[in-house]
């Protein structure tokens, strides 16, 4: 049977509805909610150290000291429920779509770790902080108690498939070949690499031909998130390379926007028909009631900075390496020194021991 999601023309019925690549005009009432560059939401009272710029907490107990009270272990947690590591390739995937604030180095802030830390000051030197980058702010806030700092996001906050496609116009066309509406991709239908056209995160300093381009700038943080990324450009291509078979006389753009809306799609539909059941269990999510203008979408700082970081509590140490019968093979990549390895890893691997 042919799919209708191919074969339909939404053109000729005037149904093609595509989300803008900054986000806005979602909420014809409220346009620029959800849009790339709108502040975060603060749904508590914002505690600054002065009020509204300077970071809080040197009345309160040290993070590092918290934190290893709570995160203390020795040995690996197995997952109960039998979930891969799919689990958190798909969670970080999906966050790198719905937000990002970015720190600079320019002011920079450094955490104090305490004397005999058993990780970072074993012999007790006293002399060990933990150095970090303050975050970005909109310029034109923080500048006293009345006009607190407010954080950037400074991709959309839909899910809108912007971790492949991005957030930009800049960047969309960076990433477009412009011929048959396909997606740039380099030897092997690997993403395209590195060409210092776009900022893409390498703060371990790889040799920048370790590089691909995505929609995301974090894209070669770990071996996993790559692979999910070239996965999905790989799809667009595939849905307009079938688009092109089905509408022979549709232009570049209109098979462009018709697998990238498509694709967008599929995210969606891995995301609330897999993935969150998966990580709430079956039954827990309200059934959708149809489309509220009054909800802000709009991502929140406590779900940026906090609830979402639990991705980071189901890592494994290692990814293993699997054939198509599922078996070991090889020795596996351990994620730490996979980190921004990107196509020097991928080139030798492929993505498909990864994934399976």
């Amino acid at each position: 049977m042919d799919n209708p999601l191919i074969y339909n023309n939404p053109y000729q019925a005037g149904e093609l509805e595509t989300y803008t690549v900054t986000g806005s005009g979602n909420n014809l009432d409220n346009p620029d909610w959800g849009e790339a560059g709108h502040p975060l939401l603060n749904l508590a009272p914002l505690e600054y150290g002065d009020g509204y710029s300077t970071p809080a907490g040197s009345d309160r107990p040290n993070p590092r000291v918290i934190s290893n009270a709570l995160a203390q272990q020795d040995q690996l947690t197995p997952e109960s429920r039998g979930l891969s590591n799919w689990i958190w390739a798909w969670g970080q995937f999906l966050d790198h779509d719905l937000s990002l604030t970015p720190d600079t180095r320019d002011r920079p802030i450094t955490i104090p770790v305490a004397a005999g830390d058993p990780y970072l000051d074993p012999f007790g030197s006293g002399q060990v902080g933990i150095s970090m980058g303050d975050t970005v702010f909109l310029t034109d806030t923080g500048t006293d108690p009345t006009n607190p700092r407010q954080l950037p996001n400074e991709v959309t906050s839909w899910l809108d498939g912007s971790m492949v496609y991005g957030s930009t116009p800049e960047r969309i066309a960076g990433l477009r070949s412009f011929s048959n509406g396909k997606l740039k991709i380099s030897d092997g239908a690997m993403l395209p690499l590195f060409d210092g056209s776009m900022a893409m995160d390498n703060p371990t300093g790889r040799p920048s031909g370790n590089l691909y381009m995505a929609g995301d700038a974090r894209a070669n943080e770990n071996p996993i998130l790559t692979a999910v990324h070239t996965v999905f450009v790989r799809e667009h291509n595939r849905l307009a390379t079938d688009l092109a078979v089905a509408h022979p006389d549709w232009n570049d753009e209109q098979l462009f926007q018709r697998a990238r809306q498509i694709n967008i799609a599929q995210i969606q539909s891995i995301t609330y028909n897999e993935y969150l059941p998966a990580l709430l269990g079956k039954g827990d999510l309200e059934q959708y009631k149809g489309y509220d203008s009054t909800v802000n979408p709009d991502i929140s700082r406590t779900f940026s900075t906090a609830a979402f970081r639990l991705g980071h509590t189901q890592l494994s140490p290692a990814i293993p390496l699997l054939n198509p019968t599922g078996q070991m093979e090889g020795t596996p990549l351990s994620l730490s020194e996979g980190f921004f390895l990107g196509s020097k890893l991928l080139q030798q691997t492929g993505i498909d021991p990864i994934l399976l």
